[in-house]
């Protein structure tokens, strides 16, 4: 990860997230933070057949990103 910690990244399938009217349909989801504080997550909803070797780095990049972006905003509310 960009920011030197790994984020947490999950995969879930339509009956996994209780949409039972799109079984197909897939959620890779990782998560962000702001100074080591949980602040939200960030995820892609696709075909259970997209090609996850190429999205999971993706959404991980995006939520390291997005880190670094908090924890900056962070430490200029603070100064």
């Amino acid at each position: 990860a960009v920011c030197g910690r790994r984020t947490s990244t999950d995969v879930f399938f339509g009956n996994d997230i209780g949409l039972w009217e799109f079984p197909n349909i897939a959620l890779v989801v990782s998560k962000y933070f702001s100074l080591g504080r949980y602040c939200g997550s960030i995820g892609i909803i696709g075909t259970g057949r997209m090609s996850y070797e190429q999205i999971i780095p993706c959404v991980e990049y995006t939520a390291a990103r997005l880190t670094e972006v908090m924890g900056a905003a962070a430490k200029d509310l603070e100064d």
